[in-house]
């Protein structure tokens, strides 16, 4: 399942990338990266702490990168 997740998330940021319309891509971008976020706070409450530095860390640099660029 785990692979299954990384998979749509990678594809999902990728689209952002490649989207026609900027703006929105900037925004698909911006929807997958805090799933992310959100996906890794959860694992980190309820799974182990790790998860949380793990994938939540660079989920966060990228978010903030991608808020810089707007």
């Amino acid at each position: 399942m785990r692979s299954l997740a990384s998979s749509s998330q990678s594809k999902g940021r990728f689209k952002g990338l490649i989207h026609p319309n900027a703006g929105f891509g900037h925004q698909i971008q911006l929807f997958f990266l805090i799933c992310v976020l959100v996906a890794a706070v959860y694992g980190g409450l309820t799974a182990k702490k790790s998860i949380l530095v793990a994938q939540g860390l660079p989920a966060l640099l990228a978010l903030l990168l991608l808020l810089l660029v707007l």
